[in-house]
Order: structure tokens, then C-alpha cells, then sequence
């Protein structure tokens, strides 16, 4: 107003969508707008979860309760999809040969439908290279959610921890959601078989001991064998290549009898096998030698 001082100025703002209905409203006020001045009015709205289209913005200006004016304008919601969730494993530590089962969700919070992929990966955090991929399809409609899961076998894995990552795709681009770390584990003691003494062998003899253990996982650390239920002691590798310790007891006599030697391995994951146990005998020759003796009768003489 040029001319006219306006006490009271009060603004209504309208949003209206393509079918002329009212979804927004609001109303401010301003006092004393002196003639040639101007002011400014500001109105939030948030488009949240409306619908894509066009929309329209209507003010009207009141002097009090008298319509003095008035204006409009247009403007357009594109569609867009905001895609977030999580994900999470079963458990944080496997087994190696068990499975890993990652389970995850994705929520929609935009204002149309989101059409994509969810790719949950198993990555090797050394080498940042993806060792298994699932890709799913998801179809997440306007402030929903989905969910899912993935599986992926631990059978040929070192054992060491990984990454379980969780990227949604759509429309050549790819966003990451989130991850989670889980760790493969050996759960398995060593394999040991025993090659002497055998079950029930009667030894006149030192007696050899000698095991085969194999770990195919985290590996063999020690081999340990107790002889009659006595202390634990480390058998001596003789071939690392196959596997192979020994160690020979030297037995006496006074040893002779039944005898009981146990064995047991360790891997380097501290797992530790149920002993094997082998009786056998020592029976060493406890009796002195016998001695003949031919010769002439007393008091005789001979030539040779």
C-alpha cells in the first residue's frame, strides 16, 4: 500500500494437488506494514510421502478480516525413492563348514514405489574382494519395507573375520545400506590315527610310538601321548610334511606287564581331541642264561 497504513496483514497459504483438493494449509500474520514497505512471509511444508505431480500454491492476503489480494504458482513433486535399512548375521562367529546366515530389511521412506535389487556380499576385508554374492529382487512400495536373507557356505574359507555388506540397486546406481562383521572359526580337533604300538601286541623290546595327525583347518600344533594314566608330554614331530611323530620308549624289565599309552592332538584353534588309548604288553626276557658244561670225568687224561 502506498498510501495506507496496514495494522494487521495476515496471509492464508494453500496447497492444493491436481485434483483442486486442499492438503496443506497455513497462516501467518504481520502488523504495521507501513506504506512502501515490504515484507516477507515464509510457510514449511514437507512433501513427505505426497505423490509425485504437479501441486499448486495458493496465498490470499487479508487487512483484517477484508481480502485485499492475492497469488499462485505451480510446481511439481518428482518421484523419488528413499531407500535405508540394516542388516545383521545369525550368529558373529561360525564354525568353518557351517553356514552363515545374513538377514536384512529395507525401508521406503520417499514418495513412490522403489524397484530394485538387494545384494548382500561376503567380502574379504584384506583384499576387499567379494567372495560370494546374492542378489534378490525387492519391490518396496511407499513407506513400506522388505525383508530377506542370504546364505552363504563357510566350507573352503580361511579362517579369519569378513564383512556382510548390503547395497540396493536401482537404475544403475548403487547405494550401500550397511554391513556386518562375522567370523570363521574352527571348531574341529585334529584327526589322529595311531600306528604303534598295536591293540594287544606283546613287545620283548623297546617300543615304538607313532601317530599320524591332520588338522585340515586352522592346522596341528602339538601332539601329546601320557603313558598309564600319567602326566601329558610332547611326542617329537618326525615328518612335518605328513604329519607323522614318534618317539621310542626304552623299556627294562622291571616294566614288564600290561601298559596302557594314550595320545591326543591340539590345532593352533586350541581344539583338542578325545585320547586314544592302546594296551599292549611288555614282556622283556627276565631270565638269566643256562650253562652246560661237558667235560672228562674227574681224575681222567686225554691227549687233546
Amino acid at each position: 500500500a502506498s498510501n495506507y497504513l496496514i495494522t494487521q496483514l495476515r496471509a492464508l497459504a494453500r496447497v492444493l494437488d491436481a485434483q483442486n483438493t486442499q492438503i496443506f494449509s497455513g497462516e501467518q500474520s504481520t502488523g504495521n506494514l507501513m506504506p512502501g514497505m515490504s515484507g516477507a512471509l515464509d510457510f514449511a511444508w514437507n512433501t513427505g510421502l505426497n505423490s509425485p505431480g504437479a501441486y499448486t500454491v495458493k496465498v490470499d492476503y487479508y487487512a483484517g478480516d477484508l481480502l485485499v489480494g492475492g497469488a499462485s504458482t505451480g510446481f511439481s513433486i518428482v518421484p523419488t525413492a528413499a531407500v535405508a535399512g540394516s542388516i545383521k548375521v545369525d550368529s558373529n562367529s561360525v564354525l568353518v563348514g557351517s553356514n552363515i546366515t545374513a538377514t536384512y530389511t529395507l525401508k521406503n521412506s520417499g514418495n513412490s514405489n522403489a524397484a530394485g535389487q538387494a545384494i548382500v556380499s561376503l567380502v574379504d576385508p584384506d583384499t576387499l574382494t567379494v567372495v560370494f554374492s546374492s542378489e534378490q529382487a525387492v519391490s518396496i512400495p511407499m513407506g513400506g519395507s522388505q525383508s530377506g536373507t542370504a546364505v552363504f557356505a563357510s566350507s573352503n574359507l580361511p579362517l579369519k573375520t569378513y564383512l556382510i555388506t548390503l547395497n540396493y540397486a536401482s537404475q544403475g546406481n548403487q547405494t550401500t545400506i550397511g554391513s556386518a562383521a562375522v567370523g570363521v572359526k574352527d571348531g574341529m580337533p585334529p584327526v589322529l590315527t595311531v600306528n604303534s604300538p598295536q591293540q594287544g601286541e606283546i613287545y620283548k623290546e623297546d617300543v615304538n610310538f607313532t601317530v599320524t595327525a591332520t588338522d585340515d583347518a586352522s592346522g596341528v600344533v602339538r601332539v601329546e601321548y601320557a603313558l598309564d594314566g600319567g602326566t601329558w608330554n610332547l611326542m617329537p614331530p618326525t615328518d612335518p610334511t605328513t604329519g607323522r611323530y614318534g618317539l621310542t620308549w626304552k623299556t627294562v624289565v622291571a616294566e614288564n606287564g600290561p601298559h596302557t599309552a594314550s595320545f591326543r592332538g591340539v590345532d593352533r584353534a586350541g581344539n583338542t581331541s578325545t585320547p586314544l588309548s592302546i594296551s599292549f604288553v611288555v614282556k622283556m626276557d627276565s631270565a638269566p642264561p643256562l650253562l652246560s658244561v661237558s667235560a672228562l670225568a674227574d681224575g681222567s687224561f686225554t691227549n687233546n
